[in-house]
């Protein structure tokens, strides 16, 4: 009897107080819930990242260069490969470009890609293909990052009509090409070396390098990337480097920069980022769990001033 006489009380006292009884279990609702969205977040991103940025596949010297002069070969950086401790190599180029939907009358500036190696082969930070196909040598075809097709609406099949800046003449002429393929690129490039602004992704079109070539108007490459046994090795042979390219290749290193793969800023980034969701997560439940003893010491003392303790 006695303790039927208590759960009336207590549904008494929860229907009178229903503000209270609201707040109690809003506050445990929205504990439980930020911790389960913020841990789970914090392990999406990281999972997702760790998926698509491969420690192994991350440059560990990369070299901004330029030409010594004028060259019949600016391609010709095969020698770096006999180089001790080097596992892989390639040239990389990428410039402005001008690109227009046909029929379009402005052009909107982007940023054009081009390798030494086909886009299909890339060992070091390779592009991953999602849909369609890589582009022929010589067949105006392009490929473009998912982003760049979601916001302008691009789609495989469509063509897009550039700028032919490396061609020769008064007026510069215009052209067609096909777009075959839509692909991912998880790494990240600085907008100039060492800085902290990424070129954005929205902007990025891949192509072979005779089409960057022809419709940026630059010739052979702007970047050498290289990735050796360990990192140990490439800090030690850094300037060994160097002078294999300035003695070796075409071209001269302008600024030369190091980077461990397993401290590569967008990893580090990311773990510093999925850190702080977790620590949020506490920080949602420790706030939560204040709301509750709030309310709790707030009714208790109402039920001390009824019964006059």
């Amino acid at each position: 009897m006695i303790l039927n006489s208590r759960w009336r009380k207590i549904l008494r006292d929860v229907q009178k107080r229903k503000t209270q009884t609201v707040l109690v279990s809003a506050s445990i609702l929205i504990g439980v819930l930020g911790v389960v969205a913020l841990f789970s977040m914090s392990e999406i991103i990281r999972e997702a990242l760790e998926g698509s940025v491969d420690q192994d596949r991350l440059a560990m010297i990369r070299t901004y260069v330029r030409l010594k002069g004028d060259n019949t070969d600016a391609t010709n950086i095969g020698a770096l490969n006999a180089l001790p401790g080097i596992t892989q190599v390639h040239g990389l180029s990428h410039h402005p470009i001008y690109w227009k939907h046909p029929g379009d009358d402005t052009f909107t500036e982007g940023g054009m890609f081009g390798y030494s190696v086909p886009l299909a082969e890339l060992v070091i930070e390779p592009i991953e293909l999602i849909s369609g196909r890589w582009p022929a040598d010589g067949q105006q075809e392009v490929v473009v990052e998912r982003r760049f097709a979601s916001r302008y609406g691009v789609e495989v099949g469509d063509r897009l009509t550039f700028r032919l800046l490396g061609e020769p003449g008064k007026d510069i002429p215009e052209a067609d090409w096909t777009v075959v393929g839509i692909v991912f690129q998880p790494y990240q490039y600085p907008t100039l070396p060492g800085a902290p602004a990424q070129i954005p992704a929205y902007t990025m079109i891949f192509a072979d390098l005779a089409t960057m070539e022809r419709v940026s108007g630059f010739t052979g490459f702007n970047l050498i990337e290289a990735r050796y046994t360990d990192f140990a090795t490439a800090d030690a042979q850094a300037t060994a480097f160097e002078a294999a390219v300035a003695d070796s290749t075409p071209y001269v290193s302008a600024i030369t920069l190091l980077e461990d793969p397993a401290k590569n800023a967008l990893i580090e980034q990311t773990r510093i980022f999925s850190d702080v969701l977790s620590l949020l997560a506490v920080v949602s439940l420790i706030v939560s769990g204040f709301l509750v003893l709030n309310v709790i010491n707030a009714t208790v003392i109402e039920q001390r001033r009824q019964i006059g303790v």
